[in-house]
């Protein structure tokens, strides 16, 4: 017995191989984000399921967001992405060598509907992530990770009293297909350099060139607890979450790459909690992903929420970037912006990816507590 337990348990927490570049996590919340992602033992928003499911456990009304959208760019804010970005290079390669190494470029769109009812939550997912980096100025690489994930996941989790603290346990399943590519490509080299060269204006054409592929549906599921203690009107909340366990594997059916799964990743985090009729505060601590070889400080992250009624402002620290933002509740929606930085590099504060990241929500509805 006692040998199928730590076999188990060396499956299960096994240490996973990272190579450095942005962990791909499958949706984030823009809130948290602007909180370093210090959210495991929070998860209080629409994007509850994909951070910790153990966090249904301790919601007690219906909340219904049907027309939420998030988006991140590259911050224009910032010189070197201003002046970089909006240089005419042309199709001319070596300028384009130049005039793009090391600056990491990202652009996303997503729109995530969900549905919480007390215990239970449901989302559907449409998300398109597209990572560029070109590296190596000796010969140049272009890194090109580009993917459209589309798909539901469905979670409920159960509370119970132990050791003086309320506990729950959470379980979520999904579905989901996705499509794209990733891989690093010479930017001298035939198809690439033949695209640029020519000025290809088809994205249909070069995305299939550089084996754009399709996945049938995969079934994935994650799990989570979380637990809380109140002292007053200060609450303490500790959790942990496994997801993608044992990885979302997907199974290419059209085109020539290979997919990237969704890998299993494990999070743990703390937060404290001041609540009062006028003010409020939350301090978060995260350290996640524990399962991948990244040395501590990468997965560190640490985020301070302040509120007063309809309006949040949020300050973060996420694995050596700094993060900010504000969050208004307003009647017709809900809005949040701000900047924040994300490792891209292989190793601790090697390339910031600096962003800009926009979130509205024109249909939302809360009922009970």
């Amino acid at each position: 017995m006692i040998r199928v337990l730590i076999l188990t348990f060396l499956v299960f927490f096994s240490i996973r191989f990272s190579f450095g570049d942005e962990i791909r996590y499958l949706v984030r919340s823009p809130k948290a984000l602007l909180l370093g992602d210090a959210y495991t033992a929070v998860a209080d928003d629409e994007y509850v399921l994909f951070y910790n499911p153990a966090a249904l456990g301790f919601n007690k009304g219906i909340g219904i967001t049907l027309a939420n959208v998030d988006s991140s760019a590259p911050n224009l804010l910032k010189p070197v992405y201003a002046k970089k970005l909006t240089a005419a290079v042309g199709t001319d390669v070596s300028a384009l060598a130049t005039n793009y190494m090391g600056l990491p470029i990202n652009t996303h769109l997503g729109l995530t509907p969900t549905a919480k009812m007390r215990n239970w939550a449901i989302s559907f997912f449409v998300n398109h992530t597209t990572n560029f980096n070109l590296k190596n100025a000796t010969h140049p690489v272009w890194g090109i990770d580009l993917v459209y994930d589309r798909g539901m996941i469905l979670g409920g989790a159960f509370d119970f009293k132990l050791l003086g603290m309320q506990n729950a346990f959470g379980l979520s399943i999904k579905a989901m297909n996705r499509r794209g590519f990733t891989g690093d490509f010479y930017l001298l080299g035939p198809t690439l350099a033949t695209k640029l060269l020519t000025g290809s204006k088809d994205l249909d054409s070069i995305r299939q060139s550089l084996g754009d592929a399709s996945s049938k549906t995969a079934y994935g599921f994650d799990i989570g607890w979380m637990a809380k203690k109140s002292y007053g009107k200060s609450e303490l909340s500790l959790g942990a979450s496994i997801m993608d366990v044992f990885d979302t594997q997907f199974t290419r059916y059209e085109g020539t790459r290979d997919l990237p799964n969704q890998e299993m990743l494990i999070n743990t985090g703390l937060a404290w909690t001041y609540s009062s009729t006028l003010f409020d505060y939350r301090l978060s601590f995260d350290v996640h992903p524990i399962n991948e070889t990244l040395s501590f400080m990468r997965r560190v992250h640490i985020g301070l929420n302040i509120g007063v009624p309809l309006i949040d402002v949020m300050f973060g620290w996420n694995a050596g970037y700094l993060s900010y933002g504000a969050s208004i509740n307003a009647f017709i929606g809900k809005f949040t912006v701000g900047l924040y930085g994300i490792e891209t590099g292989t190793s601790y504060g090697q390339f910031e990816a600096n962003r800009f990241i926009a979130y509205w929500s024109l249909i939302d509805f809360k009922f009970g507590n």
